[in-house]
């Protein structure tokens, strides 16, 4: 006689019990939905009534950090809010001033749009501390599609 190598199936005597049963599906990493880190809050609301709907215009939002956090994160939350008018083919340009990105793996600048974790538009840095007036461009006129 011979033995399998193997063995393929076995059940147990109570009906409908599997002997070996499959396990609970495993748990996201991380929570979902994704929960919102904390974080500072900008929002602008631009009336466009004084713009005719075929020129074309732009806005700055100006962000200044007073922060110097040694291990975590800073997250600013800026959202542009359009009244009388719409704002079509919306593109983002930004830029930041190089001060402290000497350790480009653990000082960077992300940009997520429209939705934050999953949808990363951005990943910046810089290579010097202490570069004041030294400007760096992360995009430029990235084109921002309309949720749906």
């Amino acid at each position: 006689t011979t033995l399998k190598s193997s063995v393929q199936y076995l059940a147990t005597d109570i009906i409908g019990t599997d002997a070996f049963p499959t396990p609970p599906p495993t748990l996201p990493p991380v929570p979902t939905p994704y929960p919102t880190p904390s974080g500072h809050f900008i929002s602008s609301t631009i009336d466009m009534s004084s713009h005719p709907s075929t020129q074309s215009v732009s806005f700055t939002q100006y962000i200044q950090s007073t922060e110097d956090l040694q291990s975590d994160d800073s997250f600013f939350y800026v959202n542009f809010k359009f009244i009388n008018g719409m704002c079509t083919n919306a593109s983002l340009s930004f830029e930041f001033e190089e001060i402290d990105f000497a350790q480009t793996l653990d000082e960077y600048i992300d940009i997520f749009y429209p939705n934050y974790p999953l949808d990363q538009v951005a990943h910046c840095t810089g290579t010097l501390d202490t570069n004041c007036g030294n400007w760096i461009s992360c995009t430029n006129r990235l084109y921002l599609e309309q949720p749906t």
